[in-house]
């Protein structure tokens, strides 16, 4: 891999623009705008930081190396997601007209207008890990990336992300989030098809790059499992639908965004299939990176690099922001009553919290893929109880306790017996839908029994 001094510069230069572009606005921020960038996002940045939600380290780099190990399989996962953000787009419509209604600002919002408190509170504890395993998958592939053009150590990438992402979420907060989100999303755009054209030297689809060999039917069901169910249980997916400022503008940022993250699936999807042909010796976290260093010519790398330090950045920083927003917004502001200042400036120490932890838990765990599929399995079953009471009018606030309760016990269980693999989604996905229907029986019977008595 080729890094030049220009390349470095391009870095450099990348990351001073996205803090001046924050900072400049922090005087104009509100509490209100701190919290949910005043409810008044439009239709083309709800289009972008819908998109560049998605479209960071935990798809760019987890992605390549899911391709890198599974080949084909791994491909479904964004035949998944097509299929779950067509889902999503009925449920978004009805659950940004009742955030405007009931002033929801977390996604345990809206468990705790329809289900109660203890529902809403377990519902906020799987969306905190799950969000606070997206922190570490972003920071561990950031982290990797710097430590590899910068000669830094791992620890020390770390640091400098970790800096660099708190100083602007401290000076914006959410809105803070939507605009470098748009930012780093036209970047990641533009310089994708930049390397599509580059890779396409010599002929992008073959026989030796589209192999079927070693698929099997549990690794493909397991990844369009995941992208199917991943849009309704992603808490910062909800945040972007509240703030977006009418239905209209929702809908057609879902469509577009929805375009987008396929096109991108398809261009990742090849040059990934492409890079694992490759007679080159690759660490399968790194795949994409080491890859294209073997591909691009000398001055492209800076390029890459800042695509994927753009994805890093706009996924890692939706991820605390939604990590402190859920800690302090589900349990601080309703149990001490807290105003909307008073848990702006909580949010803003919690920001500060969950950033130090999440250096200090990447620098300890250090793999990509385990990551991905411990709390993918948690961000799943939060779909799958979406999905339930979306379908089904009168959900029991038992089914909800029991399911949630039960599913965290199972993954813990199972990583122990059968460690941490595509089987660990599939088992999560089985047990939260059993233990939903066992906690609506168990309701029923209970309903019966006082009804008799």
């Amino acid at each position: 891999m080729i890094i030049t001094s220009f390349d470095c510069i391009t870095i450099i230069a990348d990351l001073i623009v996205i803090l001046f572009v924050v900072i400049k606005f922090k005087s104009k921020v509100s509490s209100k705008t701190f919290l949910i960038a005043d409810r008044n996002v439009g239709f083309f940045s709800s289009s972008m930081t819908i998109s560049a939600s998605k479209i960071g380290a935990g798809l760019i780099l987890t992605y390549s190396a899911l391709v890198f190990r599974y080949g084909f399989s791994a491909l479904w996962l964004f035949v998944g997601y097509v299929f779950g953000y067509v889902i999503f787009y009925f449920f978004a419509a009805r659950l940004n007209i009742e955030s405007k209604k009931y002033g929801y600002y977390t996604l345990s919002d809206y468990f705790l207008n329809k289900y109660g408190k203890s529902s809403a509170y377990l519902i906020s504890v799987l969306v905190f890990l799950s969000m606070f395993g997206w922190i570490l998958t972003n920071l561990i592939g950031g982290g990797k990336l710097f430590q590899l053009i910068s000669g830094f150590s791992f620890t020390h990438s770390i640091i400098v992300i970790v800096v660099v992402i708190s100083i602007y979420l401290l000076a914006g907060g959410f809105s803070s989030v939507v605009k470098t989100d748009i930012f780093q999303y036209i970047s990641v755009l533009i310089l994708f098809f930049l390397l599509l054209l580059v890779t396409t030297k010599g002929g992008l689809i073959s026989n030796e790059v589209i192999s079927f060999e070693r698929i099997k039917i549990s690794e493909i069901i397991a990844f369009f499992l995941t992208g199917f169910l991943f849009p309704l249980g992603s808490a910062e997916l909800w945040q972007r639908v509240y703030a977006t400022k009418t239905v209209k503008a929702l809908k057609a940022s879902l469509i577009t965004a929805s375009i987008l993250y396929f096109v991108l699936g398809v261009v990742l999807s090849l040059i990934c299939l492409k890079i694992r042909n490759l007679p080159i010796d690759i660490n399968d976290e790194l795949a994409l990176i080491s890859g294209m260093g073997h591909i691009l010519s000398e001055g492209f790398m800076g390029l890459l690099v800042i695509v994927i330090m753009a994805a890093v950045m706009s996924s890692a920083d939706t991820f605390i922001f939604t990590a402190s927003s859920t800690f302090c917004q589900d349990y601080l502001q309703k149990i001490y009553k807290l105003s909307s200042d008073k848990t702006m400036k909580a949010m803003k120490i919690f920001i500060i919290v969950f950033a130090i932890l999440g250096a200090l838990f990447s620098i300890l765990i250090r793999s990509i893929v385990d990551v991905t599929f411990i709390f993918a399995s948690l961000t799943l079953a939060i779909g799958i109880i979406v999905l339930f009471t979306w379908i089904k009018k009168k959900v029991s606030s038992l089914s909800i306790n029991l399911t949630v309760v039960a599913n965290i016990v199972v993954i813990i269980i199972a990583i122990v017996i059968i460690g941490i693999n595509t089987r660990l989604i599939l088992l999560g996905i089985v047990a939260t839908t059993f233990f939903m229907f066992i906690g609506e029986l168990i309701s029923k019977f209970y309903n019966r029994q006082n009804h008799k008595a």
